[in-house]
């Protein structure tokens, strides 16, 4: 069989590295405008030595992300990392097809998604989801050509085909729900994250107010737009969700028109996680594919999520809770 060799995100990761090289290359050229306007010796010193360090941070980040996110090409035979290393798979220990591992960038440590993978004798090696564009389609391949054919037992999880189609589609249903449907929703307007939502919203709409009723209608359309910015942006983050007897629904506060329906034979595992302290909780769908997509519910208190865990449960779903959600989680 042909190999299948992945292909690294343009936004996560081609992208990511130009924007940090990019930030810290400003701010180093930033301490070097300020260089000759130090006061003394040890002004200089320390803005040569800030200097060192965004130089240094520039050179860093392509080289850690490269070695976070090697290259893979893989056949029914062998695995390949980087065209350096090939590992037979007659010699795999584990595979975990989902789960959380660390992502290392200095003294940054961040859970993402991985597959991960165990040799007889060598470290894990791990290959972190968002980091490939076809994350899918190398998951698939594993499950059907190694699980499925008795190399090894993935951990935690049965055997059973995936039907990866060739392409990554999503998968959402047209079909009618049967059944009824229950919701998990917080108030849109009294949490935390709406309250702060509707701040920054109003710190651009009051002076649009203010130049509407001056007449200045030209300085209320420039606070505006960037207002209207920050709706589409926040609103990606008030998600709420409803389980029929087949289906999971995925609906957003702000963003009416959207609609997603997910049949619950074709969802391998749910995932309760929260990336950073900063941004909601998100419900990550991972389908029977291997396709993978978080929805922040910024609106959902914590019995809203220890109630939505079980009553999935209850339907014979899989749930992993990779954050606090009260004592239940």
């Amino acid at each position: 069989m042909d190999n299948i060799h992945s292909e690294r995100h343009y936004t996560n990761f081609y992208l990511a590295i130009l924007a940090r090289m990019a930030f810290f290359l400003l701010l180093a050229s930033l301490v070097g405008a300020l260089y000759g306007h130090a006061n003394s010796k040890t002004g200089e010193v320390i803005m040569l030595l800030m200097c060192g360090v965004l130089i240094f941070m520039t050179v860093y980040t392509p080289i850690r992300f490269y070695k976070n996110v090697p290259s893979i090409s893989l056949n029914n035979k062998t695995i390949s990392i980087d065209k350096k290393e090939t590992y037979s798979w007659n010699d795999i220990e584990k595979i975990e097809l989902t789960g959380k591992k660390y992502f290392k960038f200095l003294l940054i440590v961040q859970d993402k998604e991985a597959l991960t993978l165990k040799f007889t004798g060598l470290p894990e090696l791990c290959f972190f989801d968002d980091m490939y564009a076809n994350t899918a389609q190398i998951k698939t391949f594993i499950n059907d050509n190694v699980l499925n054919k008795g190399i090894i037992h993935a951990i935690n999880y049965p055997i059973k085909k995936s039907g990866y189609p060739g392409q990554i589609t999503h998968i959402y249903s047209n079909s009618s729900l049967s059944g009824t449907v229950t919701y998990y929703k917080g108030n849109p307007f009294l949490s935390f994250d709406s309250l702060t939502k509707w701040f920054m919203i109003l710190i651009f709409l009051v002076p649009v107010s203010q130049s509407i009723l001056t007449n200045k209608l030209g300085l209320g359309i420039t606070f505006l737009f960037p207002s209207l910015l920050f709706y589409v942006y926040l609103s990606a983050g008030f998600y709420y969700f409803g389980l029929s007897d087949d289906h999971l629904l995925i609906r957003n506060n702000d963003r009416f028109w959207f609609r997603a329906e997910y049949p619950l034979s074709n969802i391998r595992e749910i995932v309760i996680d929260q990336s950073s302290s900063k941004i909601p909780i998100a419900l990550r769908i991972i389908t029977n594919n291997f396709e993978n997509k978080a929805f922040p519910g910024g609106t959902l208190k914590n019995k809203h999520w220890q109630q939505l865990k079980s009553d999935l449960e209850a339907k014979g779903i899989k749930v992993r809770v990779d954050c606090y959600i009260g004592q239940d989680s």
